[in-house]
């Protein structure tokens, strides 16, 4: 396999966390730690069939995001889902969608959820063009390590602009994180540093 930091930089465990392309090459979501803010980027990028990237990006703020799910969208372009801390800066984590054009900029990104801890697992485009997105939340009564018990599932849909009920809701809020290059480096590693794997 082939690597393309030299931190830990995990592929999110849950929902779909790459698509395959019409050129035989992956685009994968994740997070990274090894280059840009202090805490974790949402980080997407694409690897041709031969393995070299082709292009990438961070995606995030001052706290810790993450991409968890990639979806190809019906324009040609993509929508991704993961979890912010950075907008609003507030102490919660927040669910967090953003949607690319076929170019790769960002049309537009939102954030949802008040008062508790939300995390999107997947997310997909229906064929009206609206987006529907499911995860976990966490009630702020239940913060402490045993939180895993608490967890409630929720599930949004939103219209092609990203905006679910009406607009000014409080459940969500318009994020601005913003698109920044990367200085990854490839290198080759082997498949497995842990023994027994």
């Amino acid at each position: 396999t082939r690597g393309i930091s030299d931190q830990h930089d995990p592929v999110a465990n849950s929902g779909p966390h790459f698509v395959t392309t019409a050129d035989g090459g992956l685009v994968v979501t994740c997070s990274t730690s090894s280059f840009g803010a202090p805490g974790s980027d949402g980080w997407l990028f694409k690897v041709t069939s031969a393995g070299d990237i082709d292009w990438q990006m961070r995606l995030g703020g001052p706290e810790n995001d993450t991409l968890n799910t990639i979806q190809p969208t019906s324009d040609g372009g993509y929508v991704v889902a993961g979890v912010t801390s950075s907008y609003p800066l507030d102490s919660f984590r927040h669910a967090w969608i953003v949607r690319f054009d076929p170019s790769m900029a960002v049309q537009w990104q939102w954030s949802y959820g008040i008062d508790s801890n939300f995390d999107i697992q997947g997310v997909h485009q229906g064929t009206d063009g609206s987006f529907m997105a499911g995860g976990c939340r966490t009630p702020t009564s239940h913060t402490s390590w045993y939180w895993d018990v608490y967890r409630d599932a929720f599930v949004i849909k939103a219209d092609d602009a990203g905006i679910v009920g009406v607009p000014g809701n409080i459940f969500m809020a318009h994020t601005q994180a913003i698109e920044t290059s990367t200085d990854a480096v490839p290198f080759d590693t082997p498949v497995s540093l842990r023994p027994g794997f």
